[in-house]
């Protein structure tokens, strides 16, 4: 590549590492205050308005990277379908239980709703949520069910975090109070809705996955640095609201695979451009 060649590729990518710092940090102060003990309307910081503005920031800064790895086809047909699974798992869950493991409501302040008492945040957030192994397994050269498995493995990590967190917030209430029962048959629903979204995800691609190039990757290692420190930041809403560190440590060890299959894929990728700058033919 030529100096005007490089200009062009460093201009490219610099402006969307700028969109993904700002947004992404801007969404994290918004997620501040919930560290502390508040519950949700005993402060205007902690709001269902509040969850839901970070939430959409989440969503567009997901939605629109994801047009820039793949296309806007790719990332629409991700959208639709982990909104709409989410939605319809969420729905069944308020009004029967499953895949949840018991009935629960939703915070009255936490609107709004869309049909089946479900928050308008709720479907967006698993679509945050399932973004962010699909974009650690993506270039994986597993199997399509590996892939969807590992990404069930990682929400179910996310659920033993997440749940209890809501629940210590206010967002929302289960019907039963099972203990660890229902943190374990939750996660399996949470595991379960994870996989039908992500495996027919996967199945419909039809896109080949074309190796990134090195400016692609640092955009890449920026935005999943950034979800580590969301991660940091509900690690620490997690340990100072609950009295239960086990949760936490499992929930850990089970997204813990995604991250490693990405490192090693990284590792890989790296590897190969430095053969080929060695010997370009």
């Amino acid at each position: 590549m030529d100096e005007r060649g490089q200009k062009q590729t460093g201009g490219l990518y610099k402006s969307p590492a700028l969109v993904v710092m700002v947004a992404m940090t801007a969404a994290w102060l918004l997620g501040l205050p919930f560290v502390w003990h508040g519950r949700i309307g005993s402060a205007w910081l902690i709001s269902g308005e509040v969850v839901l503005a970070g939430t959409l920031i989440h969503v567009a800064t997901s939605f629109w990277y994801a047009t820039v790895e793949i296309s806007r086809r790719d990332a629409s047909r991700l959208l639709l379908l982990a909104v709409s699974i989410g939605w319809a798992a969420e729905a069944c869950g308020v009004r029967t239980g499953f895949p949840f493991g018991s009935r629960y409501i939703y915070h009255e302040a936490f609107r709004p709703q869309l049909p089946g008492a479900v928050p308008v945040a709720i479907p967006l957030a698993w679509y945050v949520l399932v973004r962010l192994p699909v974009v650690l397994l993506r270039r994986s050269e597993m199997p399509l069910w590996s892939k969807s498995i590992l990404c069930g493995v990682f929400m179910a990590g996310c659920a033993l975090l997440l749940d209890p967190l809501g629940q210590s917030i206010g967002l929302w209430k289960f019907a039963i109070d099972d203990g660890i029962a229902l943190q374990a048959t939750n996660a399996l629903g949470w595991g379960s809705v994870s996989i039908l979204i992500t495996a027919c995800y996967f199945g419909s691609a039809k896109h080949k996955i074309r190796l990134p190039t090195s400016a692609q990757r640092q955009l890449e290692v920026l935005l999943l640095t950034m979800a580590g420190f969301f991660l940091l930041l509900a690690l620490a809403a997690g340990a100072s609201r609950l009295n239960a560190i086990g949760p936490l440590t499992i929930s850990i060890a089970l997204m813990l695979p995604c991250w490693i299959c990405w490192w090693r894929t990284f590792q890989r990728l790296s590897t190969f451009d430095a053969l080929v700058q060695e010997d370009p033919r």
